[in-house]
């Protein structure tokens, strides 16, 4: 839902400072808003990275996540995610919010969840919701975490339509980690598996939603023109893979990555990106030097048969601890 691909952007928001116990475990919850922004002069994401001049809006973001961690299950954690986009703050003055209440125009995450009430007007509003319930186990006894999160790009009509076809506007991410203690105290290996399916589920059948972050023909959940989210992108599905040695501050990593670009829309031309991955930490005193490499290999690139590229991304930093 979030992460670090797309630039900041301003926002205010409300959130627990520490867990909040209860007797069935603790919970903590964030609530925020703020203004997201699209350039027209740059390609959009969501548009086969293609420019839209017609386009160059402000647009409201609300988003809020509620995370509970059982007191019956140790090391779980369970939660969920909702947040909107409105198009555009000129949407406010128009009719269409001429009669809607502060929390419908500017905290909509607190409106109904399902569809049915409020069909014939929400699509109007030149808006979209994304919603996701998420999980994560962690067993500190043996080194190792599982997590998942499951999401939907659409508001179902009502729970039987949730019940009836879970899958529609739906995508999902799984993955695990494992730390491997070594006879040292301060060594071990890491091992690190992901899976994304980014790609429409069964329902798109009879059901087509597009891809995620697609609302009609409305681009959504983006700032500067990039997703706010995973950096692989709306319709893309991944499997990632890393293992990494660590020593103290000393770190030796190896990852590799395929992504398959949105398969769905494109099953004759499958634009594959091979993403082979090294890097190596070192100290030298109170410097640390950190260096990255990637090789990237594109076969169809741009869904064009047969045409490869090749590249190369490599990055040296440090950092001086005092």
């Amino acid at each position: 839902m979030m992460s670090n691909n797309a630039p900041g952007f301003a926002n205010a928001f409300v959130r627990t400072k520490r867990p909040l116990m209860t007797p069935i475990g603790s919970f903590e919850w964030t609530l925020s808003t703020g203004w997201l922004h699209e350039d027209s002069l740059y390609a959009f994401e969501n548009y086969k990275m293609q420019p839209f001049s017609k386009l160059n809006r402000r647009m409201l973001y609300n988003g809020l996540m509620i995370s509970h961690q059982p007191k019956w299950f140790k090391g779980m954690h369970v939660g969920l995610i909702r947040a909107y986009d409105t198009k555009s703050a000129s949407n406010f003055n128009s009719d269409l919010f001429k009669n809607s209440s502060f929390i419908d125009k500017y905290l909509p995450v607190f409106t109904v969840l399902t569809k049915s009430k409020i069909i014939y007007f929400e699509d109007a509003k030149d808006r979209d919701q994304q919603a996701s319930l998420f999980m994560r186990w962690v067993s500190t006894k043996d080194h190792f975490e599982w997590y998942a999160e499951y999401g939907w790009n659409d508001h179902s009509i009502n729970m039987r339509d949730l019940m009836m076809g879970p899958g529609h506007s739906a995508v999902y991410l799984t993955g695990l980690k494992k730390i491997v203690p070594l006879i040292q105290t301060n060594e071990y290996v890491n091992v690190e598996l992901e899976y994304m399916r980014g790609q429409q589920l069964a329902e798109y059948i009879v059901r087509d939603a597009g891809n995620w972050n697609w609302h009609g023909n409305l681009q959504s959940f983006t700032n500067m023109n990039q997703y706010l989210g995973s950096a692989v992108g709306g319709g893309n599905n991944t499997i990632h893979m890393l293992t990494s040695y660590h020593k103290g501050w000393k770190r030796y990593a190896l990852s590799i990555e395929k992504i398959t670009n949105d398969p769905l829309y494109y099953p004759n031309h499958k634009w594959l990106d091979l993403i082979t991955g090294l890097s190596y930490n070192q100290t030298v005193g109170n410097l640390i030097i950190q260096s990255n490499f990637k090789w990237v290999h594109q076969k169809n690139y741009g869904w064009e048969t047969g045409k490869k590229i090749n590249n190369i991304f490599a990055a040296v930093g440090l950092k001086y601890l005092f």
